[in-house]
């Protein structure tokens, strides 16, 4: 048989596969499949398809003829056993595409419980959505003073710093607790994560 009539022969056989990824590209609007891909996924498709519709002939008191179409080119093609596996792979697309949404969502689940395992209690307390924005009082124990203020503005922890802004000021001395200068409009804190440092949360009247 000559290449230019196995070539078509094998076209003809793997139709249903064909359909079967078309339909997968098109629901997941995937226009990245390499060569390789798209030829693994015709044929494990097509073979997918061409089961069931043996399993179906089966059933019905028939056979199918697709393995020995395959191997052999004086074995005719049968129209209708590949019309049933073209049908069934239509819904095989569907529900590859499906499969892949519903992975990819339970993926997605899943990192976001990893990420909120992986928060600290810096980045859960000033989370973006609702974080924390009251009165503190934020003891610097190795600098030996503490800040009094309102959040203005904050960092998550991600980058080894903590970081805060903070609105009407005032900052004291830790150990007498007398005021040092005047009271700030605002200040900028820059906390390594090797400090020690603790963050009051004031519950003003």
């Amino acid at each position: 048989m000559e290449s230019t009539e196995l070539t078509v022969r094998l076209i003809i056989l793997f139709i249903p596969g064909i359909i079967a990824t078309f339909i997968y590209e098109i629901c997941q609007n995937r226009n990245d499949m390499n060569n390789r891909d798209f030829v693994i996924n015709v044929v494990l498709s097509a073979f997918i398809s061409y089961s069931i519709t043996y399993v179906i002939f089966k059933l019905l008191g028939g056979g199918t003829s697709f393995l020995d179409a395959l191997l052999d080119s004086g074995v005719k093609i049968s129209v209708t056993e590949i019309m049933t596996a073209s049908l069934i792979s239509v819904v095989l697309g569907f529900l590859e595409a499906q499969s892949v949404r519903e992975t990819m969502k339970l993926n997605r689940k899943r990192n976001e419980r990893n990420k909120k395992v992986r928060m600290s209690v810096w980045d859960d307390l000033f989370d973006e959505e609702d974080g924390y924005d009251g009165h503190v009082r934020v003891i610097l124990k190795d600098q030996g003073v503490y800040y009094d203020g309102y959040v203005e503005r904050y960092s998550a922890s991600l980058t080894g710093r903590k970081e805060l802004c903070l609105k009407d000021v005032v900052k004291y001395d830790l150990t007498t607790k007398k005021q040092l200068g005047d009271n700030i409009g605002g200040t900028y804190l820059q906390i390594r994560d090797d400090e020690d440092i603790i963050l009051e949360m004031i519950k003003d009247n």
